[in-house]
């Protein structure tokens, strides 16, 4: 290699047809190699959706609906429906969903998300462990069926009709410990639109279910909604096919 050049970099199964892996590699700075680590089908848990809750696909406003049913086509795993805690209400205006088509055309452009979202109320409660107790709490579960899953990361949008409702998010693999990915996030506040939240925690890998829990407490007024939509979860089956074993490098041409 040759310090300024740039490579691209392709991968195939069959020889014929080839997939791109980067773009624009950069030589190294100094010296005539370059050294670019992969290795073919490895998992990359920031790019496949595990699980996405969708408050666009709701019908009727209420549990009982697709909207609280993972949207995604992952072969190797099962998202459970998203199941609410015993004391949750529904927030604002009574509705679990509050996708409204007003609320889109007024709000457009604010995220990628809709808005609301899902609407949840009754979090008045102090702390995450009266959450807890109290039920004020959403969740899911990712069903492997005995295969490796590496999870990566978790993203979700969030708004707030008050100001001081906060969440804790965790997961339970099996029957272990919980271990928390964010606590005491506030999310934007005074009824605005919703704003995105990532988290991206350290990556691990498992054949057991794993548990996610949101857990909503702090807010002044137990009515007060806090929203959440677009909740996703991050990573990538194991046993998905290898992206191929061939590879090839092609000199860029050099900018003007």
């Amino acid at each position: 290699s040759l310090p300024g050049n740039h490579y691209l970099l392709e991968q195939s199964v069959n020889l014929v047809d080839w997939s791109t892996v980067v773009d624009s590699y950069p030589a190294e700075e100094i010296g005539a190699t370059t050294t670019w680590t992969g290795i073919p089908g490895d998992a990359n848990p920031e790019t496949g959706v595990i699980a996405l809750y969708d408050a666009e696909t709701g019908l009727g406003g209420n549990f009982n609906t697709t909207a609280f049913d993972s949207v995604d086509d992952d072969p190797d795993s099962i998202a459970t429906r998203l199941t609410q805690g015993g004391s949750l209400t529904g927030g604002g205006a009574g509705l679990f969903v509050l996708n409204r088509e007003s609320d889109k055309v007024y709000f457009d452009g604010h995220s990628d998300s809709g808005w609301p979202g899902f609407n949840f109320g009754g979090v008045a409660t102090t702390n995450q462990a009266a959450a807890d107790a109290a039920g004020d709490t959403l969740s899911f579960t990712i069903q492997s069926g005995g295969l490796d899953i590496t999870y990566g990361s978790i993203s979700f949008y969030a708004d707030q009709f008050g100001s001081s409702a906060q969440l804790d998010v965790g997961y339970t693999v099996g029957n272990g410990d919980e271990v928390f990915v964010v606590r005491n996030l506030v999310p934007a506040v005074s009824n605005v639109p919703v704003t995105f939240e990532e988290i991206d925690f350290a990556n691990f890998t498992t054949a057991e279910d794993v548990t996610w829990t949101f857990y909503l407490y702090g807010a002044s007024l137990g009515t007060h909604g806090t929203r959440l939509d677009d909740i996703q979860l991050n990573g990538e089956s194991a046993s998905e096919p290898s992206a191929g074993g061939y590879f090839r490098v092609t000199l860029l041409p050099a900018s003007p």
